[in-house]
């Protein structure tokens, strides 16, 4: 323990010491592993489809807010959906529409989740991201994650059925904008999974919130096994057992990722925990205080071996050297002055 403790500290002296360095660096990375995600699953865009258009946005990406992140991931996610199909590109524009207008626009930060969706889905562990807002946000963010995680399904129904939209072309727009929300909106695998991260969102915050130890690792735990139930009883009701495997593998890689983040962000010893009561003329008060995991990683000390003379007390190296080429200076002078005597007085 004392030893990840230590490593968490180097971590952070790390990422302070050089943080503008590793903040556009960590820009970078997102938006290009969002962009390939994107590119990837609805792959009907050639232009933009590039490693070198993609390495673009992402160097550009690397020196804007996260919102430009977003902003570029909704272009080319557009672009892509209008090639397969234009009434699914009109979907997508209006549920970016409605969370930039409604929600993104009064809490611009966590336009982030938007983008770690894809890479979640594109990872197979989608419920790590419901456990680790379920820590550090609130029950709004329910919003953002179900809105994410309805666009990852709208980008994968267009890349696996990109043949069968391509045959609703003869239809109408009223039968094909029917056949799109068919599938998407009351396809029943997907209101299972926002169901599922609704509920772990849910669980992990209230549960973080009680009074009792070890609140925050149990609201962790308890986060992976709501969504696990939910999720295993949906695809039951639905006769769906194709996925049950990646799915509790899934669970349990996600539970392990909360734990880790649970630890690095929020590390309480409940070994030490005190609680408090007082009073004053109108209230009770009780005060219940964990102390923070900390120890200070070791010290690094350097030895240097010289054989130079100990530094005298109250002169730095600079003087003694200073001084050393003065004596020096002085010396070689009195010898040339000795010497051009003698020769004078010989000369005599």
């Amino acid at each position: 323990m004392a030893h990840i403790l230590i490593l968490r500290e180097r971590l952070r002296e790390f990422y302070k010491r050089y943080e503008k360095f590793i903040v556009p660096a960590g820009k970078f990375l997102l938006a290009f592993a969002v962009l390939m995600v994107i590119n990837t699953t609805v792959p009907f865009f050639p232009m933009i489809n590039s490693i070198v258009a993609v390495l673009v946005m992402s160097v550009a990406c690397a020196f804007l807010s996260v919102y430009f992140t977003c902003a570029f991931a909704g272009i080319v996610l557009l672009l892509n959906t209008f090639k397969a199909s234009s009434e699914l590109a009109v979907v997508v524009a209006l549920l970016l529409f409605i969370m930039i207008i409604f929600y993104f626009r009064f809490r611009a930060k966590e336009a982030v989740l938007l983008l770690l969706m894809p890479i979640a889905f594109a990872l197979k562990i989608p419920y790590c991201i419901p456990i680790i807002i379920g820590l550090t946000g609130d029950l709004v963010t329910v919003i953002p994650v179900c809105f994410g995680g309805l666009l990852c399904y709208i980008g994968q129904f267009a890349g696996a059925n990109a043949a069968a939209l391509a045959k609703t072309q003869s239809l109408t727009t009223i039968e094909r904008f029917t056949f799109i929300s068919q599938r998407i909106f009351v396809r029943p695998e997907i209101i299972i999974t926002l169901l599922a991260f609704a509920a772990s969102i849910v669980t992990v915050y209230f549960i973080r919130r009680l009074d009792i130890d070890y609140a925050w690792l149990i609201s962790v735990l308890s986060g992976a096994l709501v969504s696990t139930i939910v999720v295993l009883v949906g695809y039951m009701l639905i006769n769906n057992y194709d996925d049950t495997l990646w799915l509790i593998l899934g669970e349990v890689i996600s539970a392990g990722i909360g734990v880790l983040a649970q630890f690095m962000y929020f590390p309480l010893d409940y070994s030490r925990v005190e609680r408090i009561q007082f009073e004053d003329d109108e209230y009770y008060y009780y005060l219940k205080a964990v102390p923070k995991m900390s120890v200070r990683a070791p010290a690094v000390t350097i030895k240097r071996f010289t054989r130079t003379k100990p530094v005298e007390d109250g002169k730095t190296p600079e003087e003694i050297v200073s001084e050393g080429i003065s004596e020096l200076n002085e010396d070689v002078f009195l010898a040339e002055f000795e010497d051009e005597f003698i020769k004078n007085k010989r000369g005599q």
